[in-house]
């Protein structure tokens, strides 16, 4: 990869990476993921881990494996983390059940220096921007995500929006 896209990616240790996973299998977290050369987006979720690198993919019943090398997207809030990484089946079960399985190197995505937090839907944060120029205009926002760095506000669509 180039310099310039690894500035924005961070690499994984193993360690993180099965932390990575294995969260993303207790939040039930849904996963994407692509062959290389189709335009066709999967969506799945890890739903077991066979062993402590060995994750299986809850996949539709109607899912075939035409490819081996995928490129997976986990989402976990504000964070994300990018993979390729190789589907295998495995026909030890009662079912043939999909896996992935380690290594495999797990790239997180640094969006910004400080981590955002998700302002809880119970404790709503809201303002105003006033703008009195021209006229006196008031438009209500809530605070969706705040860190260090920003903050996130959503504009109550209500209201007229100024540009």
């Amino acid at each position: 990869m180039s310099s310039e896209i690894l500035s924005f990616l961070t690499e994984l240790s193993h360690d993180d990476a099965l932390k990575v996973l294995t969260q993303a299998r207790i939040k039930k977290t849904r996963i994407k993921f692509k062959a290389e050369d189709s335009d066709h987006i999967v969506w799945s979720q890890i739903s077991t881990s066979l062993k402590q690198d060995r994750f299986v993919l809850a996949l539709p019943a109607d899912f075939t494996l035409t490819e081996k090398e995928f490129t997976f997207k986990i989402e976990m809030g504000t964070e994300h983390y990018f993979f390729k990484a190789s589907i295998i089946t495995d026909s030890s079960f009662k079912k043939r059940v999909f896996v992935i399985q380690l290594p495999f190197t797990i790239f997180h995505l640094v969006r910004r220096k400080n981590t955002r937090y998700i302002i809880p839907a119970h404790w709503p944060q809201t303002g105003s921007i006033v703008v009195t120029e021209k006229y006196f205009f008031m438009s209500r926002f809530t605070i969706t995500e705040i860190s260090l760095s920003g903050i996130r506000i959503h504009v109550i669509p209500e209201l007229p929006r100024y540009e």
